[in-house]
Protein backbone atom coordinates (compact mmCIF):
# COMPACT_ATOMS: atom_id res chain seq x y z
CA UNK A 1 0.00 0.00 0.00
CA UNK A 2 1.77 2.95 -1.31
CA UNK A 3 0.05 5.53 1.57
CA UNK A 4 1.02 3.47 4.62
CA UNK A 5 3.91 5.79 5.46
CA UNK A 6 0.95 8.65 5.44
CA UNK A 7 -1.23 7.17 7.70
CA UNK A 8 1.52 6.20 10.32
CA UNK A 9 2.39 9.94 10.17
CA UNK A 10 -1.02 10.98 10.96
CA UNK A 11 -1.95 8.47 13.40
CA UNK A 12 0.76 9.71 15.45
CA UNK A 13 0.01 13.01 15.63
CA UNK A 14 1.97 14.45 12.64
CA UNK A 15 1.48 16.23 8.94
CA UNK A 16 0.65 13.63 6.28
CA UNK A 17 3.99 13.99 4.86
CA UNK A 18 5.22 13.15 1.06
CA UNK A 19 2.72 12.24 -1.46
CA UNK A 20 3.38 9.30 -2.25
CA UNK A 21 1.99 9.35 -6.17
CA UNK A 22 3.86 12.63 -6.83
CA UNK A 23 6.15 13.33 -4.51
CA UNK A 24 4.26 16.82 -3.25
CA UNK A 25 4.61 18.51 0.52
CA UNK A 26 1.13 19.49 0.02
CA UNK A 27 -0.61 17.09 1.11
CA UNK A 28 -3.35 16.87 4.29
CA UNK A 29 -5.93 14.82 6.08
CA UNK A 30 -9.02 14.38 7.90
CA UNK A 31 -10.48 11.90 10.57
CA UNK A 32 -14.03 11.39 11.03
CA UNK A 33 -15.31 9.74 14.07
CA UNK A 34 -18.17 7.09 13.44
CA UNK A 35 -18.24 5.76 16.96
CA UNK A 36 -16.51 6.91 19.84
CA UNK A 37 -12.89 6.73 19.02
CA UNK A 38 -13.17 4.57 15.54
CA UNK A 39 -14.06 6.32 12.16
CA UNK A 40 -12.47 6.77 9.03
CA UNK A 41 -9.22 8.95 7.67
CA UNK A 42 -9.08 10.25 4.61
CA UNK A 43 -5.54 11.37 3.38
CA UNK A 44 -4.94 13.41 -0.14
CA UNK A 45 -2.71 15.01 -2.27
CA UNK A 46 -3.31 18.73 -2.98
CA UNK A 47 -1.34 18.76 -6.26
CA UNK A 48 -2.04 15.47 -8.27
CA UNK A 49 -4.88 14.96 -6.48
CA UNK A 50 -4.67 11.33 -5.40
CA UNK A 51 -6.33 10.14 -2.28
CA UNK A 52 -6.33 7.01 0.03
CA UNK A 53 -9.28 6.08 2.60
CA UNK A 54 -8.92 3.70 5.79
CA UNK A 55 -11.60 2.95 7.35
CA UNK A 56 -11.88 1.66 11.01
CA UNK A 57 -9.40 3.81 12.13
CA UNK A 58 -8.78 4.78 16.36
CA UNK A 59 -8.53 8.69 15.98
CA UNK A 60 -6.67 10.09 18.46
CA UNK A 61 -6.71 13.75 19.96
CA UNK A 62 -3.94 14.38 18.01
CA UNK A 63 -5.46 13.67 14.59
CA UNK A 64 -7.34 16.79 12.62
CA UNK A 65 -10.80 15.64 12.59
CA UNK A 66 -13.75 16.61 9.70
CA UNK A 67 -11.37 19.27 7.82
CA UNK A 68 -13.50 19.12 4.39
CA UNK A 69 -12.04 16.57 1.89
CA UNK A 70 -12.17 18.26 -1.77
CA UNK A 71 -14.72 16.85 -4.55
CA UNK A 72 -12.15 16.14 -7.24
CA UNK A 73 -10.05 13.46 -5.38
CA UNK A 74 -8.97 10.12 -7.53
CA UNK A 75 -9.17 7.34 -5.22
Amino acid sequence: MKWIDNIKNVTDGNPPGRCPCCGSLRTDYTAVPISGDLGYCTVWCNDCKRAYNISRIRITKDMAVSHKIPNDLIF
